[in-house]
């Protein structure tokens, strides 16, 4: 959890020197995977390559690793496909969930379908992480009919799903839905987020609706969000993308 890349080094060798490497293989690839920014993907692969059994925890360390890390996403789907050709050890849904963010990195929207498949089988596809993945995915392949529906058929929406949808939306420059999207969550009380306000404003930005993005900014101000960086940041950029410089440049002095 530290992603102390050093420590966890000297802790494998410890755990060789004391004849434990074997007992700890699994936890020794989530350190890894953890600490992939680092450069460590090559160990985490060395250790689960020297593993005899492999459990569902080590295929999804892996797998992860290989999605957090930038350009890998491909070779995280091989592992997966590799993962259910075996048929050893069945996914679950953290599995799921990574194999979907690694479709949509790639914006690859059949191959999403495919693992999708590999879902309702397992009958995980109906999982909150998971469903809110596939949308995720969609909206990230530009399939926004497919995400819809991925969205409409959730039977329990939380503020995840509502924040992946409305950015599907804004990325679509579908800004009546978006705002439909935006009172819905207020209403239900389910608490909007930075996440929300930033994907709003970046969609305001976009048509140049100054009007709106000043009525969102109020909003930001009343939640206490205005010192939020993210926020900041798109704030920023709305109203430098609306021609009113002299604002921006005040939000950014703040």
């Amino acid at each position: 959890e530290l992603e102390d890349l050093f420590l966890g080094k000297q802790l494998h060798s410890w755990a060789i020197r004391s004849g434990l490497a074997v007992d700890v293989g699994c936890s020794l690839v989530d350190m890894y995977a953890k600490c992939s920014v680092d450069g460590s993907l090559d160990d985490c692969r060395k250790v689960f390559d020297r593993m005899q059994d492999h459990s569902v925890m080590s295929w999804t360390a892996l797998i992860t690793g290989y999605v957090q890390n930038c350009n890998l996403d491909a070779e995280a789907l091989n592992l997966f496909c590799e993962m259910i050709t075996q048929g050893r050890v069945q996914p679950n849904h953290f599995t799921f969930s990574s194999a979907f963010k690694a479709c949509g990195n790639l914006s690859d929207p059949r191959g999403g379908k495919q693992v999708l498949g590999h879902a309702f089988k397992r009958g995980l596809a109906s999982n909150s992480s998971v469903a809110n993945s596939v949308m995720s995915m969609f909206v990230k392949s530009d399939k926004m009919e497919d995400a819809r529906r991925a969205f409409e058929s959730l039977s329990e929406k939380n503020l995840v799903s509502y924040n992946t949808f409305l950015d599907g939306t804004c990325r679509n420059l579908e800004f009546e839905e978006a705002f439909d999207i935006f009172h819905e969550i207020s209403e239900r009380g389910l608490g909007v987020s930075a996440f929300t306000f930033a994907s709003l404003l970046s969609g305001v930005a976009s048509i140049g609706s100054i009007r709106k993005g000043e009525q969102i900014h109020s909003q930001v101000v009343k939640l206490g969000l205005s010192c939020n960086q993210p926020v900041c940041n798109a704030l920023i950029s709305m109203y430098s993308k609306c021609g009113s410089i002299d604002t921006a440049s005040r939000v950014f002095n703040l």
